[in-house]
This record gives C-alpha cells, structure tokens and sequence, in this order.
C-alpha cells in the first residue's frame, strides 16, 4: 500500500496532471464565489473535457475544482453576505458582521486557514479509511440521518440568540416550507395550491440566495452607505490574526473537521448539512453562546473546518461503493464511468494509486486554493469600502443569474425575489434569517429519513447503538446550558 501511496503523490505532481489540478482550483474558485453556480455547475462543466486526458489528469482537474469550491463560496459569504454554495451558509452568520467592523481580512484568514486545515484533515481520514472504507459506511442507514438532522435542527435555539420565541417561529416555518412539493410516503401533494413549479418544493439555493444576498442589498440600498459600516477602517494584519485565531481555537477547528468528515461519509447528507452541524456544535458548546450571530471568529472556524474536510468524508462511500457521498460526487461518478473505472473492491484493487492520488489531490488542492484567496484578498476586500448605490445592482443580478443557474428555471428568480423581500423585512422586524435556513435545508430531509426509519425498523430504530448516542448528543447539546446556567446560578447564590 505504500508504495501506492508514493505512485499517487508522484503522478499527481508531475507536469501535466499538476498543471490540471491548478486549472481545476481556479475554475472551482471561481464557480464557488458566483452565488447559486457552485461546485455540481463546474463539475458538470469539466466532466465531458476529461475526454481525452489521461486518469490522472483528468481526476488532478476534477478533484481540484471540487476542494475550491467551498472556500471560493466562503469568500463570498464573508465578504458580501453573499454564500456561493450552499456549504458556506453558517459562513455568513458571524464572517459579514466581521466585515462589517472592518475585519474582512481576519475572517477571510480564518476561512483560509480552517479551508485548508480542514481539507488536510479529511483527506487524512480518507487515507487511514481505504483498507475499511465499507464497514465504515454501512455503520450508517437512516435512523442515524435522521438523528444527525435533528442535531442540525437544535442549531435554531443557538442561532436565535435574544430573540428566542421569533427564531422559534422562523425555524418552524422554514420546516414547514421544506415540505412543499410531493409527500415523499404517500405521492400526495402538499402546500401547492395547484401551482405547477412547487410540485418539486422550493428551491433551496434560491430561497438562501434571496434570503441572505437579495435581502441584504435591499438593506444597504435603504441605508445608503457601504458594506463596512461607516467611520470603521479595515483593520491591519488581519490575515495572520485570523490564522492565529485557528490555532488559538485548535480544539473546536479538530473536533468540527471531524463532524465534517463523518458526515461527508454518510451518503445524501453533503457538506451543507456538516456545516450547519458543526456551527451548531460550536454555537452548544461555547461558554458564550449569546455572542454568536455577531461576528465571533468560532462562529467562522466552525463551519469553514467542517465543509472542507467533508469532501474528503464524501470520497469514502463514492470510492468503495460507487455511492455519491455529495452532489459532486454524483458528478465523479459520471467521470469513472466515462474513463472506464469501476468504483467498489475492483477500483481499491486495480487502482490504488489512482484512490491515493485523488487523497493527495484534496490536501494539496485545498492548501493552494486557500493562498490564492489570500494573496487575492486585499483586492477583494476593497469592494466592501465601495458605495453600495455601484455596488448593489451587479450582486444582485450575479444573484438572480445564479439563481436561475441552479436548474435554468425562471421560476427559480422569483422565489429568490420573494424571499429577498421577505427577508428584508425579517432582518427590519428583528426576526432571525438564519431558524427559517436551517430548517428549509434539514426539513425534508430530517423527514424522509424519519419515514424510511419507521418502515424498515419500526418504532425501535431510536436504540440502535450510533442513533443512542447521537439522541444523547442531542439532548447534551439542547439542554446542557441551561442545566449549566441553572448550577452556575444555585452555586453564586450559596456562595
């Protein structure tokens, strides 16, 4: 095996495939920094000019588009409140309040930092996972989904911070959106009101697009001034301070790179879920929770450790069993099949080196596309000091090109529309935009999973031995501060 190991790291650093793995970085970046394009879009792109290369070239082009993506859609998260792809979600919640106070270059330095770390960490547990990849994955079916989803979910009581009741509410009604569309148990349609387009649900890349980047042009535009608040002057030495902020937090970055990597190698969760996840981890698990939403570098380590590190889990079940572990690794699928490989034992057997050449592929591909974020930031965090009035309209109409990008539907404009609206007026009632996310993206999925643990192991699936311990997670994570602030309050009275 170790010599395997040597023959992917050699082939992947020879000439050409080096030089494919460079331009697949780029075009990753870029597609990750366009709202609603994402990492599926270049994937699909690149796929059919694999042709004629060689396998090494051609995965050196693939797998390096497919590790930038996630940090080329923090970017935008960070700095225009904007995420690219649906793994930097959680990004926007404490990276654009960083912007905002002048802190663009820290938090792009925390992203960087985490992005690459992250995927280092991912790809390591890819390496130790390949001579027991299909014990790994058949430990998981869908009780546990389903569990991992309702982790997810107590994310809306940490994201809601003082506005506890209004973040309650969002997150209900953002549940309640995701079960738009076909019932996936009876076929039986649910709140459509017979309008062709909701037959397949609301489209999520839409809705957080509207959500988040729509509504916060809007935003600006009544306000009339920058992004970076007013009288507030970037900060200097940002970057190395944002690195120092991952180390210093080494802890929380180890243990989220971990919840990214599990989850990445659980098949149809992806790494939105992971981020959301790891987010939620971080936000339950912080003596100052309340302090999240406003622009605390954890609330950066966390998500941007997890959605990097999950590609590297998301290779696991695609490699050893031919089931995409993410949207791109449907993609890749495609790509074994064109260049005639066999994903399963004959691929682990037959192709090794290949196997270790896209692992060595994803640490080094995540370390590159994080410097050239950074040599590239100082130019990037200048649009944020430009008059929203220039500013504005081209975002929003990246936006909606984005939105319309992510399935080539008109319809998908105006629900990124609709939802700009209305979180415009969430963000001026007070009300949280973050609940009504979290339980659009985990809600139907947290509800097939259910259906699926019911019909193939009944009521008792919640004591198989992962579910228990997940369940436990759970209830650490929702009731552990107030168990805590109970203590600390009966120990400060005795004292």
């Amino acid at each position: 095996m170790l010599s395997q190991a040597l023959q992917g790291i050699s082939g992947l650093f020879a000439l050409q495939p080096f030089s494919y793995m460079l331009l697949g970085i780029i075009v990753g970046l870029a597609f990750g920094v366009a709202p609603g394009l994402g990492g599926i879009t270049a994937m699909a792109i690149l796929v059919p000019l694999t042709y004629k290369l060689s396998q090494t070239s051609a995965f050196a082009l693939l797998i390096g588009a497919a590790s930038a993506v996630a940090f080329g859609g923090s970017v935008s998260a960070i700095l225009i409140n904007t995420p690219g792809t649906n793994q930097s979600v959680t990004t926007c919640l404490d990276g654009y309040p960083m912007t905002r106070r002048g802190e663009g270059r820290r938090a792009i330095g925390i992203s960087a930092t985490a992005s690459a770390l992250g995927g280092v960490v991912g790809a390591v547990v890819l390496l130790a996972l390949i001579p027991v990849m299909h014990k790994v994955v058949l430990a998981f079916a869908p009780p546990e989904y389903f569990m991992l989803c309702l982790l997810g979910l107590t994310a809306i009581a940490g994201v809601s911070g003082k506005t506890m009741l209004k973040g309650l509410v969002m997150g209900g009604l953002g549940v309640l959106l995701s079960f738009v569309g076909y019932d996936p148990v009876t076929g039986t349609l649910r709140y459509t009101f017979n309008i062709l387009y909701l037959y397949d649900g609301i489209n999520v890349v839409s809705a957080i697009i509207g959500l988040f980047a729509i509504a916060e042009m809007i935003s600006l535009m009544t306000e009339g001034h920058t992004i970076v608040s007013e009288g507030v002057v970037q900060k200097p030495g940002g970057v190395l301070e944002g690195m120092r902020d991952v180390f210093r937090h080494w802890w929380l970055f180890l243990r989220c790179s971990i919840i990214g990597t599990v989850i990445g190698i659980i098949p149809g969760i992806g790494g939105g879920t992971a981020n959301v996840i790891a987010y939620t981890h971080a936000v339950q698990t912080s003596r100052h929770s309340e302090k999240f939403g406003t622009g605390l570098p954890e609330g950066v380590i966390a998500p941007e450790a997890a959605n990097n590190a999950s590609f590297g889990g998301a290779l696991v079940p695609t490699v050893a069993f031919g089931i995409p572990g993410s949207e791109m690794c449907v993609v890749l699928l495609g790509a074994f099949m064109l260049h005639g490989l066999v994903p399963g034992p004959e691929m682990l057997k037959e192709h090794l080196d290949l196997v270790f050449q896209m692992s060595w592929g994803v640490v080094f591909a995540n370390i590159i596309a994080s410097l050239i974020g950074v040599a590239l930031m100082s130019w990037l965090v200048r649009l944020c000091s430009v008059r929203v009035s220039l500013l504005a309209p081209p975002i929003i109409a990246i936006s909606l090109l984005g939105a319309y990008a992510t399935a080539g539907n008109v319809a998908d404009v105006l629900v990124a529309l609709v939802f700009g609206v209305f979180g415009y007026w969430m963000k001026k009632l007070g009300y949280p935009r973050a609940p009504l996310m979290i339980g659009l993206v985990l809600g139907g999925l947290a509800e097939v999973n259910f259906h699926l643990s019911l019909q193939i192991y009944g009521p008792g699936f919640i004591i198989r031995p992962i579910t228990l311990v997940i369940l436990a997670a759970i209830l650490v994570f929702a009731f552990g501060p107030s168990v805590q602030r109970i203590v600390g309050g009966r120990r400060h009275a005795a004292a």
